[in-house]
């Protein structure tokens, strides 16, 4: 059984590691409407009921996935939408990469 929060996380984790961290990768850091739409289009392959939700309550999933990336520092603003890079440290990166290594991707390393 999956609790909901999991499915929160999950939602922000592939969003960072499937949309942000490939325009980092592509010297694009602008995230537009578009890549959003883009991403969402993928998850309503796997979860069609995310096809169900009402176009208000589409509406605020981006708006609230826009405030989470902005909170989080990930962009600068939900208007301009400028995708930040963190700056850590090699011991962080380290650690990281001993405990999980696939979560560098949320680095957008």
């Amino acid at each position: 059984m999956v609790k909901e929060g999991h499915r929160a996380y999950r939602f922000f984790y592939d969003i960072v590691t499937e949309v942000v961290a490939q325009k980092v990768v592509l010297f694009d850091y602008t995230l537009t409407d578009m890549d959003y739409h883009v991403f969402f289009s993928r998850i309503v392959v796997d979860h069609p009921e995310a096809e169900q939700l009402t176009t208000l309550t589409q509406k605020k999933v981006k708006h609230y996935t826009f405030k989470v990336l902005e909170q989080t520092g990930i962009i600068n603003n939900v208007k301009e939408r400028i995708i930040h890079v963190p700056q850590v440290s090699d011991a962080f990166t380290s650690l990281i990469t001993a405990t999980r290594p696939q979560d560098l991707k949320l680095l957008l390393i």
